[in-house]
């Protein structure tokens, strides 16, 4: 897990992605790995993976609320359309709401990107404003950014870095 964890610290998703396989080969039961692995793949690009690893990531551990939050966002927000899905979005981040008693901002972030994906821009507004107000100093100006496309009714892509 260290390994995983040093290597995407470092921006190598693929040598990340290979060391929580490892993870996952001794002890197939560490929802963490699978959580951790799925995100590597996600900035890999490799969606339909991330999705795989999210569910087992959340099947083994219903209680990981970083779990729900990863699989909300990733279907609120992915740039590939046949992997957004908004209903599911919602049900996934409101259980990492409800797993954080609806005070982690990222969790209600996610919240409020599936609304929008779904069209719901009255209630991603207010989803949003409540992460807002719980996020960090430091994270404000983006999360206030984000509030802002919603009250523009445009729901938010993750764009592709590799591509710029």
């Amino acid at each position: 897990m260290g390994r995983g964890f040093t290597n995407f610290q470092a921006g190598n998703q693929k040598k990340a992605i290979e060391e929580f396989s490892a993870v996952i080969s001794i002890n197939p039961n560490t929802a963490e790995a699978w959580n951790n692995r799925g995100f590597n793949r996600q900035l890999q690009g490799e969606f339909a993976d991330t999705l795989k690893d999210d569910a087992e990531a959340t099947r083994l551990a219903l209680g990981y609320a970083l779990a729900w939050v990863n699989q909300a966002w990733l279907l609120s927000t992915c740039r590939q359309e046949s992997v957004r899905d908004g209903g599911k979005a919602v049900e996934a981040a409101r259980k990492g709401c409800e797993l954080t008693d609806f005070q982690d901002y990222n969790a209600l972030k996610a919240l409020a990107a599936g609304f929008a994906e779904q069209g719901n821009f009255e209630k991603a507004i207010g989803w949003q404003e409540k992460a807002v107000e719980r996020s960090p100093e430091i994270q404000k100006t983006d999360e206030e950014k984000l509030l802002q496309m919603y009250r523009d009714e445009k729901p938010f892509r993750v764009v592709d870095i590799s591509a710029e």
